[in-house]
């Protein structure tokens, strides 16, 4: 965490801003040593968390732990408005009981690896109310000033939790990869005669070029990934001409070799599957070290959606090809088909 920059500083148990900015300056990767809050209220603002990309939308809470390294990307075109709240870790450890945990928003935030909440209705609700009167308790000089802004302070992190445990509230997914990369494809064909780079591209979305060239990798694996299995499951097949021949001519039928070759490209699907469980949770974070220099980005996690819409695929392909590549070939007869082989 050295060569990323701390900012910020907390010198109280809590505190809390409102802020409106016609310009805001570009930011770069860096961490704080407190927990924070951060409601969106308007504004075109893209934040990249822990090599997370999201684009806010109005009343988006923004959850960054301690230690969290996150960068924001603003669009001047139009005002950044937002409420900020900075919280002492050590406040958050003293509620902390069998009971309840007012950090549990941050590690549920963890566990599903978001760092965003979206809640619908966010001006009807009771987040809404207390955030409200807390922003307020902070101009009141009445008596027990300090301690009114405690309360609407521990207020507001009850309901948030409360909102929180009771699912009200959505933890965004970050897969907005496939817009992302189809709208650089499109740039980048517009501009094939001009001189392109990884930062200027990544400046132009609004987007840490690390997640950008996540994107495309994920995207380029994928389909070389599709078109290996693909080669490999036809393949298998083909090269076994004579065998199969054979195989008939022993007495197999050929709907019993067709499910054997359907079977055989069922394994090979598991043992792929096998193969890239072991490589991304041994080998990917030190590949990344050793080729990036940094892998502060990397978290190892399953994405639930882009593996849903892969399994059609791949079972697809496991199923379809042995059977449609043994049937081409059997309208060959046997004497051809071994004769050639």
């Amino acid at each position: 965490m050295e060569q990323y920059e701390k900012k910020g500083y907390l010198n109280s148990e809590f505190r809390l801003f409102h802020l409106t900015d016609q310009e805001t300056k570009e930011v770069d990767y860096h961490y704080h040593d407190f927990d924070k809050i951060t409601i969106f209220i308007r504004g075109k603002v893209n934040y990249m968390i822990e090599g997370r990309s999201y684009d806010l939308k109005p009343y988006d809470i923004v959850l960054v732990k301690q230690g969290d390294i996150h960068r924001l990307t603003v669009d001047n075109s139009c005002p950044y408005e937002r409420i900020i709240v900075y919280i002492s870790p050590n406040f958050m450890n003293a509620y902390q009981t069998d009971n309840y945990d007012l950090s549990y928003c941050f590690q549920k935030a963890a566990k599903e690896h978001s760092n965003v909440l979206r809640i619908p209705s966010f001006e009807k609700s009771s987040l809404f109310r207390s955030i409200s009167q807390l922003e307020h308790s902070f101009t009141d000089g009445g008596y027990a000033s300090e301690l009114y802004r405690q309360v609407m302070f521990l207020e507001f992190m009850i309901h948030l939790n409360r909102a929180v445990r009771k699912n009200r509230l959505e933890y965004i997914d970050t897969d907005n990869c496939n817009e992302k990369v189809l709208a650089i494809l499109d740039y980048v064909g517009e501009h094939l005669c001009e001189n392109l780079s990884i930062d200027l591209i990544a400046d132009q979305f609004y987007i840490s070029k690390y997640y950008m060239i996540g994107s495309f990798l994920v995207v380029i694996l994928a389909f070389i990934g599709i078109m290996n299995f693909f080669n490999t499951t036809a393949t298998s097949v083909i090269s076994r001409k004579k065998e199969l021949a054979l195989l008939e001519v022993v007495g197999m039928t050929k709907k019993q070799i067709s499910k054997m070759l359907v079977a055989e490209g069922f394994l090979y699907l598991g043992g792929a599957f096998m193969i890239a469980v072991l490589l991304v949770v041994v080998g990917a974070k030190q590949i990344l070290i050793n080729t990036l220099g940094t892998a502060f980005f990397f978290r190892l996690h399953l994405t639930i959606v882009p593996c849903v819409l892969m399994i059609p695929i791949l079972v697809g392909i496991a199923y379809v090809i042995p059977k449609y590549q043994f049937e081409k070939m059997s309208r060959e007869s046997i004497v051809e088909r071994i004769r050639k082989e």
